[in-house]
């Protein structure tokens, strides 16, 4: 199961990036509140931007922020500065034992254990 980064979610929503779509066509995919948060409550988003992204954010599989996720980013922010939202979406993933596809490889790539993939690495 594959949990979507924020970004993302904010490619998959530009016409230029129909590959990416078809990637993720090919994958079981999950998100997180926090990605819900970030994509839908930013405060440049239009009416027809929040409706493309709340059909496509509109995946069975959502995780909420539970004791296992906050424990996880904790631990993370105790290690090394990240922003709260990053934290959360890698917690989730680590705690979940899921792929995080992100195209800010760099941004988890010290976090040991934590699987990612860049899905534009794939097409």
């Amino acid at each position: 199961m594959v949990l979507l980064d924020s970004n993302i979610v904010i490619y998959a929503l530009q016409p230029d990036h129909e590959q990416l779509l078809l990637w993720l066509s090919t994958q079981t995919l999950a998100v997180s509140v926090v990605t819900r948060v970030e994509v839908l409550g930013f405060h440049g988003i239009t009416e027809t931007e929040r409706r493309s992204a709340a059909a496509l954010l509109s995946i069975p599989k959502q995780f909420s922020v539970d004791d296992g996720v906050v424990d996880a980013a904790m631990q993370l922010r105790r290690q090394r500065r990240i922003s709260l939202a990053d934290s959360l979406i890698a917690g989730t993933a680590f705690s979940r034992g899921l792929l995080l596809a992100t195209r800010n490889m760099a941004d988890f790539a010290w976090i040991r254990g934590l699987v990612t993939v860049n899905p534009f690495d794939e097409l």
